[in-house]
């Protein structure tokens, strides 16, 4: 796996471990915390305070749904089977393109940083990076990867926009341990600001058009009739 992603967590041994609840450990100065079967891997991430920071690294905007979710990798170490890296390939089917050479219809592979261990039935997720749910829609800022062929999600989990809003199991308890607090409030900010800028401005344009379109067929058939 080769992207500025990459997992900053070597050496990502499972040191302590319970069924609920948050536990915190420490390895090689990298920090880890589990919540039951979810296990956060902190990394570090650049800056975005706001949609133009996350649109200024993005080449593709689409609004679309998750079709397929492909089996996560987890790659361990041999020696001692710590996990120091995880991502899954997502099909994701688009709608509507904002941004990019694609159209409704194209089915596009997006990396995402989570994934499931199938051995263990843990969840990793890459500084709280949650996987997007099939069938729901979402408005995502991409960039192709600069060596593989899929696409990587701008700003991690900034450039995911869910149309829905719903809040996981998972993301409650993050929200009631007070975990994130500054980047949740970046992220509803954000989401705030590609929804009113992005999908109503757009809509506003749909709109528009739909009545020009309409008013040019009305005053066609008016010409046919004076004539």
């Amino acid at each position: 796996m080769k992207n500025k992603f990459k997992i900053l967590f070597l050496s990502f041994f499972l040191l302590t471990s319970c069924s609920n609840g948050r536990t915190k450990s420490y390895e090689n100065n990298f920090r880890k915390y589990q919540y039951g079967n979810d296990i956060i891997a902190d990394a570090k991430l650049d800056y975005y305070g706001n949609l133009n920071d996350v649109e200024k690294e993005t080449e593709v905007i689409v609004l679309g749904k998750k079709i397929k979710q492909n089996p996560s990798t987890i790659e361990k170490d041999k020696v001692y089977n710590g996990v120091y890296g995880v991502y899954t390939i997502s099909n994701f089917k688009i709608e509507k393109v904002f941004k990019g050479n694609f159209k409704p219809g194209d089915v596009i592979d997006v990396y995402e940083s989570a994934g499931i261990d199938e051995e263990t039935g843990k969840i990793y997720h890459i500084a709280g990076y949650e996987l997007m749910e099939k069938d729901e829609e979402y408005l995502l800022f991409l960039r192709h990867s600069e060596t593989d062929p899929w696409y990587m999600i701008s700003g991690l989990k900034f450039g995911k926009i869910s149309l829905s809003g719903k809040k996981s199991e998972f993301r409650i308890e993050l929200e009631k341990a007070d975990h994130y607090p500054e980047e949740f409030e970046l992220e509803g900010k954000i989401r705030e600001e590609a929804i009113k800028n992005i999908l109503k401005s757009s809509d506003l344009k749909d709109r528009i058009i739909i009545k020009l379109k309409s008013w040019k067929s009305n005053s066609f058939v008016f010409l046919v009739k004076i004539c």
